[in-house]
């Protein structure tokens, strides 16, 4: 049930995210994957009606080598952040139905006009007809922009940007066991709070069509096509420039059950941005997204996540982004209470029209110990480094840290 839960939380984070690239962390934290058994440590969970309620949070104290994540005179500055979170699940068979609600207040010790807020909320529910499945989720997100993001703003006279995001996605899936059919639509606004960034504002609506037919009982192949529509609440941005945009494209591959030693998605195709403004050309690129777990033992798993493809910028000068990413982890259970994982992860982001392009690399390590079936301690330790044609923009930056995560 945790994993279940973690997955979730995970996804829909992941979905705000990539529906919403502008408000991306520097290095986000990769989820779970292994599947093994832990007697004794499922969350309980308290009835609330139909409802069981599963309250869970981390209390975190963190060192930032570099808050402002800027090439010179860093600033390094300790900070605390709390995250209570609670979420009510019902779940009546074929239809289940969740409710979750987030905070997170962040403090720092030196520099408090770095203080933050972030809240996230959202109501999700499936229901399913064999071989039809319908699923929907509605989520509110007041987000505050990584330092590190390469969106960021460069500024250390004002706090970080604290955005809202609105967010609603429906779907439909038919699996009859050899084809697959799945549709899609997603919407998203994106309202950056501060007046002087109102030309940021934007909103996204995207619509995917999936159609798989299964080789064997667990491989099958798919083809996926894809339609974003980017519109700005000020279309046209200083230079004169229109910065609304439609991007469609296609992309095929394989996806693997998640019952073998090798799970997960992979597509490959290309993608089409044509731009509203008649001065500005359209784009033709390769667009690929791949998400492979390769799990030995049951003790081990080795992760493989990318994506190349174009993506929404609000960084003053450009007309579009394309972005390419890749992280290789791994995760493993040293014992049934030790548990650790690690990464290493890559980011190109080149900015149309302005000639820049920049390039992160990162690592990042975790090592989790479970005092009991509602507390565990964990040590966290990232470093990035980031290389740009923009010598206002490269940095380098670590962060460790010290958790305490409870559930209930």
């Amino acid at each position: 049930m945790v994993l279940i839960r973690r997955l979730a939380l995970a996804g829909a984070l992941g979905t705000a995210v990539a529906a919403n690239p502008v408000a991306a962390q520097q290095i986000d934290r990769t989820a779970p994957i292994l599947d093994l058994p832990l007697p004794g440590t499922d969350p309980m969970g308290l009835p609330l009606g139909p409802f069981r309620l599963y309250p869970s949070g981390e209390a975190r104290v963190e060192y930032d080598s570099n808050i402002y994540a800027e090439p010179d005179n860093e600033v390094d500055d300790a900070l605390v952040v709390l995250t209570p979170r609670v979420e009510a699940l019902l779940d009546s068979g074929d239809a289940n139905l969740s409710l979750l609600g987030e905070l997170r207040l962040r403090r720092f010790f030196d520099r408090t006009a770095e203080d933050s807020d972030a809240a996230f909320f959202r109501m999700q529910g499936n229901y399913k007809s064999a071989p039809d499945t319908f699923a929907g989720h509605v989520s509110w997100r007041r987000a505050i922009e990584d330092r590190g993001d390469p969106e960021a703003r460069d500024t250390r006279s004002t706090g970080p940007r604290r955005i809202n995001i609105l967010n609603s996605e429906a779907s439909w899936t038919h699996d009859t066991g050899s084809v697959y059919v799945g549709l899609t639509g997603d919407a998203t606004q994106v309202d950056y709070l501060a007046s002087r960034d109102r030309d940021r504002d934007l909103s996204i609506y995207s619509a995917q069509a999936a159609a798989g037919y299964y080789l064997t009982g667990t491989v099958r192949a798919v083809v996926n096509g894809f339609y974003n529509r980017r519109d700005f609440r000020l279309a046209t941005d200083f230079t004169g420039i229109n910065r609304d945009a439609d991007t469609f494209g296609v992309r095929a591959g394989v996806s693997l059950a998640d019952t073998g030693f090798v799970r997960g998605e992979a597509t490959v195709g290309v993608f089409r941005s044509n731009p509203d403004d008649p001065s500005l050309p359209s784009r033709t690129g390769l667009s690929a997204e791949a998400s492979i777990s390769y799990l030995p033992t049951r003790r081990i798993a080795f992760t493989l996540d990318g994506f190349r493809g174009d993506v929404a910028t609000v960084r003053s000068g450009a007309q579009a982004r394309t972005d390419t990413r890749f992280r290789l982890g791994v995760q493993a259970e040293a014992r049934s209470d030790l548990r650790f994982q690690a990464s290493v992860l890559y980011r190109r982001s080149k900015f149309i029209g302005t000639g820049i392009a920049e390039r992160t690399l990162g690592v990042t390590g975790e090592v989790e110990y479970r005092l009991n079936r509602s507390l565990s301690l964990a040590t966290t330790v990232t470093y990035a480094n980031r290389h740009s044609d923009d010598p206002s923009q490269p940095f380098e930056r670590t962060r460790a840290a010290v958790e305490l995560r409870t559930q209930f």
